[in-house]
């Protein structure tokens, strides 16, 4: 199957599609929406996980079903191979300028609406995650809230260092932000110059995958799933038709689950590579770093379901869809209402169920609460800032 649609922007809104879309890949929303879902309980778990299962082993060996880090790395991935699939569709000076201009303001808008509705929750004293201390020892996860900040920062860092340096004042959780932009960028430029050089020789596109990989790994190995993203792309643009028959269909099932084992249940444990003596080697410690573990797994599951027929049917059914329509406030707002809501239920009703049993409803109530206040925003506020930034892209020259 040939990619000739410009699809539509990873961990953003799904309903922000690109020039050209004829087609949406539905199991992408699907996989978006689990691992939005697989965010927020780890950071639920984070506050309430002893509570929840009763023990701190327990707690310890249920993370594995839901991993935040290998969750976000997930999420670069596909954003990573959305764009660059965009760019290998269509490409031109004024696309590749529009579409820096578009990722920035698809970011910025809704971080912008978020914040404020924090900073307005925090004027009236809403937010009461520092009370929690009792369960929660670690301070990222209790602090955050306990200081008011002033009306003006919201603009300050909503359009400026939230995206460009990590700023993280409103929202810990708001540090991944400034990898997806920068990383995105690294997609863009990477996507550019294997465009240009795949219309002479894909051999060239392949040294200068090799050449950025290399780079990547030494000096900035949190994007390295940016990079897989950026590859990943460029395989299924210029990939032949899909071969079918059950051998094949066992054969990408068994690549998917390599990547499952290989990304998700550590089989490959963190230091292996050091008792093997490799990493003494000068600037190889990514290889004991699971985040790379995490995006070759990756890229190997999102490999295999592009082939994957009844993987894909699975994923695309409406409900999984849907969360991943609005996956991105999902990101953007579960943080602050654990910190207000889900804090206050417990602090309110702690010496009236038992814990395990009150943080269970908690949790179930918390993800409800989420879901539709994500919704609202998606349906809502996102309608008028998509709005604003094809007004402003279109008045560019």
């Amino acid at each position: 199957m040939n990619l000739g649609t410009v699809l539509k922007d990873g961990l953003l809104n799904n309903k922000n599609q690109g020039e050209g879309m004829k087609e949406r890949l539905y199991y992408l929303d699907g996989i978006k929406g689990i691992a939005c879902l697989m965010v927020a309980a780890h950071h639920f778990c984070a506050l309430f996980g002893y509570v929840f299962w009763g023990t701190d082993t327990l707690a310890d060996k249920t993370e594995l079903f839901y991993n935040g880090t290998w969750c976000v790395r997930l999420f670069f991935m596909i954003s990573a191979f959305l764009l660059a699939s965009s760019v290998y569709r269509t490409c031109s000076v004024k696309s590749v300028r529009n579409t820096v201009i578009k990722r920035y303001l698809r970011l910025a808008f809704p971080v912008f609406g978020v914040t404020l509705l924090i900073w307005i929750m925090s004027q009236f004293g809403l937010f009461y995650n520092m009370e929690l201390t009792h369960i929660c020892k670690d301070p990222d996860y209790t602090g955050g809230y306990d200081v008011k900040r002033p009306f003006l920062q919201v603009f300050t860092t909503s359009f400026g260092t939230t995206i460009f340096a990590g700023n993280s004042d409103f929202n810990n959780k708001f540090w991944m932000i400034t990898p997806l932009f920068w990383g995105n960028m690294l997609a863009l430029g990477l996507s550019v110059l294997t465009n240009l050089s795949r219309k002479k020789s894909h051999v060239v596109s392949g040294v200068l995958f090799t050449l950025g990989t290399v780079l990547v790994l030494f000096f900035i190995p949190k994007y390295f799933s940016f990079v897989l993203g950026t590859v990943l792309a460029y395989w299924y643009v210029n990939a032949r038709e899909t071969r079918t028959g059950s051998v094949w269909i066992c054969v990408y099932t068994v690549i998917l689950l390599t990547g499952l084992g290989l990304s998700e249940f550590h089989l490959i444990p963190k230091g292996m590579m050091v008792n093997l003596g490799i990493t003494k080697l000068e600037g190889f410690s990514f290889l004991e770093d699971h985040n790379f573990y995490y995006a070759i797994g990756i890229f190997l599951i999102l490999f295999a379901i592009i082939r994957l027929k009844w993987a894909q049917k699975i994923l695309a059914i409406k409900p999984l869809r849907f969360l991943g329509d609005c996956s991105y406030y999902v990101f953007l707002v579960h943080w602050p209402i654990m910190c207000s809501l889900s804090a206050w239920l417990y602090l309110t009703f702690e010496n009236r169920l038992s814990g395990a049993l009150l943080a269970r409803l908690i949790f179930l109530l918390t993800i409800l609460f989420i879901v539709m206040v994500s919704w609202l925003f998606t349906r809502t506020y996102e309608k008028g800032c998509n709005r604003i930034t094809k007004w402003i892209v279109d008045k560019l020259p």
